[in-house]
Order: C-alpha cells, then structure tokens, then sequence
C-alpha cells in the first residue's frame, strides 16, 4: 500500500480535484477527524468547515459545506454541496451574495425559510467570519 492517500472532492456540479496527499483532517459531525493512509473504512457525515490537506511540509485547505466523506482502499471521497479554497476568497461577493440570500429568506410564506436556502446563508456566514478571524 501507499503512503499516501487519493483524496477526491466531489460537488454536484463537477470533480473538483483527485490528488494524492499524506493526510487531511475533515469536519465531522462528532468532531474533526483525520484521514491517512491505510485508514480502516470509513463513511462519515461532514458538517459545514475547513477541509485541510497536507502534503510533505505544504497544506492546503477549503471551506466546505456538509456532506459525506468515504474512506476504503486508500482513497477519500469528499461529497459536499459547495467548495471554495481558503485562499480563493472573494469577500466583497460573499457579502453580496448573503445580503440577497437573506432577502429572499425575508420574502418566503410565514418566516420559514427552507433548509438549503438556511444552509447556503450559514455557510457564507462561516467563511467570512473564518476570513475575518484571520486577519485579526
């Protein structure tokens, strides 16, 4: 066996990456977990956070919204709705996009807003307070 891991990330829309790496921590649902090589099987629930991979001594990361991650045979399979790098992020367009999702969030029948569109406004708003934590 390897020692290294295959990790894919995988949206609705397209694979966004299928690289090898030495390691990578995800945000469970009962916490943060790691995966590395030659890992039992494993299928766990992600919740919306910061996917990290490292590489020799370079990491990489990505905000991520929930979903599943599947472990077997060496490989990692990151299944989420939306996935944008850490380094990639456009805030002046994440504001802009929350204010309108927030508007039509004030617009839906009897104040319930559907879970996706929830879901969709907790993540924004958990990357721009990650990207404002940083800079402090």
């Amino acid at each position: 066996m390897s020692d290294r891991i295959t990790i894919r990330l995988i949206t609705p829309e397209k694979q966004l990456f299928s690289k090898e790496i030495d390691s990578a921590i995800l945000p469970g649902q009962k916490g943060s977990f790691s995966v590395l090589p030659k890992r039992a099987p494993l299928v766990a629930q992600l919740v919306p956070g910061v996917l990290i991979m490292r590489t020799g001594k370079e990491e990489e990361s990505y905000f991520i919204t929930s979903g599943v991650a599947e472990v077997s045979d060496n490989c990692c399979n990151i299944l989420v709705e939306a996935a944008i790098a850490t380094n990639n992020v456009n805030k002046a367009a994440l504001n802009k996009k929350l204010e309108e999702l927030k508007a039509s969030a004030e617009k839906q029948d009897s104040g319930l807003i559907s879970l996706e569109l929830e879901d969709h406004i907790a993540f924004i708003e958990m990357i721009l307070k990650e990207v404002s934590s940083d800079k402090d």
